[in-house]
């Protein structure tokens, strides 16, 4: 169920479930779940930054940046959640290192493409790069590679062989569009 609010839960522990109180597609609903994931809009921290002022662009709530991570406004560069797209720390690391050198005179540019993506659940989820739809919509023929844990010799040691990585790439070429992996525990 996406796009529900929860007017009112009761987690009281008494069961293994939780009682939620949704608004749901114009009705309002009390249903049972023995998991709920909740998953809200994350925002850049902006207030009182007096952004207006100095003439820097919001889009969406977050500041406007190009792929070099400059702003709106002539010598000032965003980077981390307050640029928006995938907040992760890796990703803020990456974007503040790129400011730093396009600051300092040294062309740098963002590649999306490149960043991961993790989820910290059970199972873990973990991507990087282009989804099998987006790569048969931008390449056509594509070629798809998977490899169950259950091949591997640490995850079967470690009782953890429920799991895949899957791997996306060029029919022709072979050239990696992306991967994707899903599994519980670690194994590297």
């Amino acid at each position: 169920m996406t796009d529900a609010k929860i007017v009112e839960a009761d987690l009281s522990g008494k069961r293994n479930s939780a009682t939620l109180h949704l608004h749901y597609k114009g009705k309002e609903e009390k249903l049972e779940f023995q998991k709920v994931l909740v998953v809200g809009d994350r925002h850049g921290n902006t207030e009182g930054l007096a952004l207006e002022q100095a003439s820097v662009a919001l889009k969406e709530g977050f500041v406007s940046v190009d792929g070099r991570m400059k702003t709106s406004s002539p010598g000032i560069f965003a980077a981390g959640d307050v640029a928006g797209n995938g907040f992760f720390a890796h990703k803020a690391f990456l974007q503040a290192d790129i400011a730093i050198k396009n600051l300092l005179g040294k062309e740098s540019k963002m590649d999306d493409r490149f960043i991961p993506t993790c989820l910290y659940s059970y199972p873990e989820a973990a991507s990087v790069g282009l989804t099998e739809e987006e790569a048969k919509a931008k390449y056509g023929e594509i070629k798809i590679g998977k490899f169950p844990f259950v091949g591997c010799g640490r995850a079967v040691a470690a009782s953890e062989q429920d799991g895949m990585v899957k791997i996306i790439s060029d029919a022709k070429y072979g050239e990696i569009f992306g991967v994707h992996i899903l599994g519980r525990g670690r194994l590297n």
